[in-house]
Formats: structure tokens, sequence, C-alpha cells
């Protein structure tokens, strides 16, 4: 299977072409918009604030876990089953947001899905005030 052209070619050789473009972020799973000729024909936005409310009960419940079992040995694993609900949690919501976006896709005609290009990406560096920067030092 050839590999698909750049989407700045396809809307080239085709101006008409629709297009749904995805922006991946963190409060919200993914918003998207679908375009033709230029023009915003409509958006779609995927909430993940229950997603996020769920990983944090369950990432809450591992650090406690750990802080009542203490230091374990370097290759003995805790809270194995709390770390693969929050895996399978992760892993279920991709998939539906998955296909939530092709089904925006289809419902729009799109021929071609742009996501945001995210190689170059940093993440922004934590600031720490004074006082937290005096307090890092001391510990």
């Amino acid at each position: 299977m050839p590999t698909p052209k750049k989407a700045k070619a396809q809307l080239a050789a085709s101006p008409g072409l629709s297009v749904v473009t995805v922006d991946l972020g963190v409060n919200r799973l993914a918003e998207m918009g679908a375009f033709v000729l230029g023009q915003l024909l409509a958006t779609q936005f995927l909430p993940g604030g229950a997603l996020n409310h769920q990983r944090h009960l369950l990432l809450n419940a591992i650090s406690k876990k750990r802080a009542q079992s203490g230091r374990l040995p370097k290759d003995v694993q805790d809270n194995v089953p709390l770390w693969e609900k929050v895996r399978h949690l992760d892993e279920n919501a991709a998939r539906q947001v998955a296909r939530q976006i092709v089904d925006f896709a289809i419902t729009h005609e799109a021929k071609v899905i742009v996501f945001e290009y995210l190689r170059s990406y940093q993440a922004p560096k934590e600031k720490m005030s004074r006082s937290g920067r005096k307090n890092h030092k001391r510990a």
C-alpha cells in the first residue's frame, strides 16, 4: 500500500476536498473541525474531564497503597491490578476517541484527516516561586 500524499499536495490537486483537522489536548481529549474550501463547516469537542477524574482516583489509590506498603525490592511490581486498570482505561479512551474522529470525518465526507504536528513540542518548564526554590534547595 503506497504512502498517502501530504495534505497540502492533496488539496492542491483537488481544491474542493473536505478536510478534518484534529487537535489533541490535555483538558479536552480532542477538538475537531471540518473544512471545505478553507471555510469551517463544523466543530466538535471531546471532553476529557471524566477520564482525568477516573485516572486521578486510581492514581491516588496507588499512592496510598504505596505509602502503606513501604519500600519494595527493585524487581517487584506494586499494585499490578490498579496499574492494569489505569492502562485499560487509557486504551479504551484512545479507541473511543479514534472512533469518534473517524465518525466525524465520515459525517462530513472528509477524505483527509490532519493531526497537529508535535514532533518538536517540548512541555513548558515548571516555574517555582522564590520560596519554593528555597525549600527545594533545602530538601
